[in-house]
């Protein structure tokens, strides 16, 4: 679709259409000779000789010749398929069951004819039901579904019920499993989804797993309404996630749960998501702590397989002919069981979102822990790193580096945020100049999330850069302006981030009323935040206002920010607090109590490492001491005040040289 080929700069192949084969492959006539097993045998390797081009045609030097090869290649197969079909009469049902299934996955697959697939598997279907096969009529209707939603998502949708229903009265326990997990695969690929509906799927599986005593479902189904519940944005969503996780975890010392290293892994990611959303820096790096001791052993785990697959394990083998009659949906384990087949991300890529999620979390621990950029950084380097070897379709690599090119992004808007907060602006900039330039060139449509961040990162990398102008157009930008919805959203707490981030600069500009209008927009939905930093800046501003009133209110104020500050460890906030104390209350002020708190603040700016705060505290510091008689050691912090500021942008040196 032009949406997979936008969002991540790869050359899309035009529609293979095949509503009609070529004339070699149909004749009236019998043939004398049987060339079946031939046929078959070439439909294959022509389908393994166009995969094998699968890496060319994602490459940029990839030429109109080779798509034209792809397709030959592709096309000869269906014809061979076909062929047999058409000028063959089959003995066995079951043989032309299977053709027929794999016809039409080709189809469904490679080209844009849902008809003629849908044709395929409704011949097929019937087949199998004059012959009691009951495995490939339902693997059959499995993809007749996915054909469906493909052209019409609510008549997909209807279709899935419909069979859901059917094999739930047949009492098909695995059956019932594979369209309930199909349906909800379904739903969550949409971008609007009912999920209440999900939801009530998603308790339907866990209690007929309970039932069976299928325990590797019950987890699986844990994990994924964690997953609902982390995308809803309700205001319940986090609390709802993680008694979901409770529930997975319930089951952590059973067998099943050892031999699905894959959902353990998922289950520590996601634990530690809901500790990020929590915004409590222990628990982060508790959680954190057991992602890093327990994901190598993990990826290392004999059960955890080379390819994104996993089994799901539902009991002893019923039919020898599973494999080959499911297509992929149910396996047979080196175990002898039955068992669901899913697919998650491969080693490479979990590594890449682990690191992700540890540079994310890293921030909440500052200096005491290795710099975010390092993880961030070793994440960047994996989505660049080669993709999957091996045959597979140009469209199944094209959504991996789709993957990677999406991941890639996210990693780097989120390693500019980090060196924002190490005030590092230049070399944030840098990345912003590249990601710009990025999606410029490969005409990049990033998700709604992406574009705002991006723009708050311009916003953020402008203002601490000292070009508070164009910061503050930035900050007025439709992508940034506050919205007063009930609807919670990532993007909605960025808009309210950059909101704290513009009060300042209006206020600096004399916009004294747009400043009071926005604050009163933003403070309901601030002070009912869950992060306590952002009750540290709501309270910060408000101390700072210029009509604050009477200087009792401020200094409540100014104590709500450092006792918030506080609870969470934020030595930033911590500091630029302590220094406006300085500023506010001890500005020519002769005493200890000057002296240690102008010393406080200077401290936490050593701790966080920030050149800016540094040159503001060491200047304040040096300022405090010659008041105070200690004037022997002035000169000294005035000394480091000036080697910081001169590491400072340009226009933030300028802003200094205006005071």
């Amino acid at each position: 679709s032009a949406s997979v080929r936008k969002s991540c700069g790869f050359r899309m192949l035009p529609p293979l259409n095949v509503a009609y084969l070529p004339q070699a492959f149909s004749s009236p006539a019998l043939p004398s000779t049987d060339y079946q097993p031939l046929l078959l045998a070439l439909a294959d390797d022509y389908v393994s000789a166009a995969h094998s081009m699968s890496e060319t045609l994602a490459s940029p030097d990839a030429t109109e010749e080779d798509v034209r090869k792809y397709h030959r290649l592709i096309s000869t197969s269906l014809g061979c398929l076909q062929s047999v079909l058409q000028n063959y009469r089959q003995p066995e049902p079951r043989k032309e069951a299977r053709i027929r299934l794999r016809l039409a996955t080709l189809l469904h697959e490679e080209t844009e004819n849902s008809e003629l697939a849908e044709d395929v598997l409704s011949r097929g279907i019937s087949l199998c039901e004059r012959n009691r096969l009951m495995n490939l009529k339902y693997t059959m209707h499995h993809l007749l579904v996915q054909v469906i939603e493909k052209r019409n998502a609510k008549a997909g949708m209807k279709a899935v019920d419909k069979l859901i229903a059917e094999v739930e009265t047949l009492k098909i326990t695995r059956w019932v499993y594979a369209f309930r997990f199909l349906r909800n695969s379904l739903a969550l690929t949409r971008e609007r989804y009912e999920n209440a509906a999900v939801l009530k799927n998603l308790t339907a599986i866990s209690m007929l797993a309970k039932k069976n005593g299928h325990v590797a479902v019950e987890i699986l189904a844990a994990v994924t309404e964690t997953l609902v519940h982390l995308r809803s944005g309700s205001s319940d969503a986090l609390e709802w996630a993680q008694r979901a996780i409770a529930a997975a975890r319930t089951h952590q010392l059973s067998e099943a749960v050892n031999k699905l290293p894959q959902v353990r892994v998922m289950l520590d990611f996601l634990d530690l998501t809901c500790a990020l959303l929590q915004y409590r820096p222990d628990t982060i790096i508790e959680k954190l702590q057991h992602v890093h001791q327990h994901m190598d052993g993990a990826v290392r785990d004999k059960w955890w397989k080379d390819d994104r697959h996993f089994l799901v394990p539902l009991g002893p083998v019923d039919d020898e002919r599973t494999n080959a009659e499911t297509a992929g949906i149910m396996s047979t384990s080196d175990n002898a069981e039955t068992a669901l087949v899913f697919e998650w991300l491969n080693k490479p890529q979990v590594y890449t979102l682990g690191y992700l999620l540890s540079g994310v979390a890293a921030t909440f621990k500052g200096g005491s822990m290795r710099k975010p950029q390092d993880f961030l950084t070793e994440a960047e380097r994996l989505t660049k790193s080669d993709s999957d070897r091996g045959s597979q379709s140009y469209h199944a690599l094209l959504e991996q580096k789709r993957w990677h090119s999406r991941t890639n992004v996210v990693i780097q808007l989120q390693l500019t945020m980090a060196k924002c907060a190490a005030s590092e602006w230049t070399s944030a900039a840098e990345v912003l100049s590249r990601l710009r330039h990025r999606g410029r060139q490969e005409d990049d449509d990033f998700a709604d999330f992406e574009k705002t961040l991006l723009c708050y990162a311009e916003a953020v990398c402008e203002q601490g850069s000292g070009f508070l102008e164009s910061a503050e157009r930035l900050y007025a930008m439709p992508e940034l302006t506050y919205s007063s919805s009930k609807e919670l959203t990532p993007v909605k707490d960025l808009q309210m981030l950059a909101t704290l981030n513009h009060i300042p600069i209006l206020r600096e500009q004399g916009k004294l009323q747009q400043a009071a209008d926005l604050f009163a927009a933003i403070e309901p939905y601030a002070d009912r935040h869950r992060s306590q930093s952002v009750t540290a800046a709501l309270y910060l501003l408000k101390a700072t206002d210029p009509e604050a009133g009477a200087i009792i209110k401020v200094k409540q104020n100014m104590q709500t920010a450092i006792q918030a500050a506080k609870a969470v460890s934020n030595n930033q906030l911590l500091c630029i607090v302590m220094c406006l104390m300085t500023q506010l209350f001890f500005s020519g002020i002769v005493g200890e109590q000057a002296v240690k708190s102008s010393r406080a603040g200077r401290t936490l700016a050593q701790k966080i490492g920030s050149n800016i705060w540094e040159a503001i505290a060491d200047r304040m510091y040096g300022d405090t001491l010659d008041l105070c008689g200690h004037s022997d050691e002035a000169p000294q912090a005035r000394y480091e005040a000036q080697v910081a500021m001169a590491k400072l942008p340009q226009g933030l040196k300028d802003r200094f040289a205006e005071r």
